[in-house]
């Protein structure tokens, strides 16, 4: 999850920098998710991120569903593949469940993408128990501060197979428009093919580009073709003085 657009700068000149102006995750939720089970031993997991993280580390033992926690269930969720493997009781429905509070610049992109699917954006604006604030306050972050709440519901039919019940804000929706509306939020790195990559200048300078406008690459292009059609003259020019004969008088 980036808080800053791709580029980058400093906090203190960037106008989303403010805690309080940043998109972040509130919390993460599931139920009967390939077994994993709370410290009260039951198979309810509740993770509240409070309001102003902007780094969350989880630890535990090997096994005890870090992974699964922090990539797959995240990826479930935003309307990656499900598999058979996360729902452990075939019996019971299992379920996870994402709130994300969105600020500028996310907030806008996701309205826009709830009209193209014909979704009032006014959900994302329905009153979050998360803030302790006065009315006025809220009234005035109301505006600019949205709440999106995925919602995915795993149930196993008759043949084995898994159906997807989805909803965002309380409102059921397709597959598909749950992957578009929140999968673009959301990226998660493997430490070990980003390693790789790092490893590599073609990789490393490839990342730069995501950043840098289109005609800047164009001009870097014309400018890298110059000055290889400069190069080729240069040798060329210095072969054909290698080649001639200079009088006796000037050697």
């Amino acid at each position: 999850w980036s808080d800053v657009p791709v580029g980058g700068c400093d906090d203190s000149d960037h106008k989303y920098s403010s805690s309080s102006q940043r998109s972040h995750i509130v919390s993460v939720k599931s139920h009967n998710i390939a077994g994993i089970v709370s410290d009260k031993g039951n198979c309810d997991i509740e993770i509240e991120f409070g309001s102003a993280a902007c780094l969350v580390c989880v630890t535990g033992e090997s096994g005890s569903g870090k992974s699964l926690l922090v990539s797959k269930a995240l990826d479930v969720v935003t309307g990656g593949k499900a598999t058979n493997t996360l729902v452990q009781d075939q019996d019971k429905e299992s379920w996870i469940e994402l709130i994300v509070r969105l600020c500028e610049p996310h907030l806008s992109t996701v309205s826009s993408t709830l009209q193209h699917f014909g979704i009032d954006p006014l959900i994302l604006y329905h009153q979050h128990t998360e803030d302790t604030t006065d009315v006025g306050d809220h009234n005035n972050e109301h505006a600019s501060v949205g709440y999106l709440h995925l919602q995915r519901t795993l149930v196993a039919g008759s043949s084995g197979k898994l159906k997807s019940i989805c909803r965002i804000n309380e409102k059921h929706v397709s597959l598909k428009t749950l992957r578009e509306i929140a999968s673009p939020l959301f990226t998660t790195v493997d430490v070990g093919v980003a390693s790789g990559a790092l490893a590599r200048a073609a990789s490393r300078l490839a990342m730069l580009d995501i950043g840098v406008e289109d005609s800047l690459k164009q001009q870097c292009i014309q400018s890298r073709d110059v000055f290889k059609e400069a190069t080729k003259r240069r040798k060329k020019i210095k072969k054909e003085l290698e080649s001639r004969i200079l009088p006796s008088s000037m050697q």
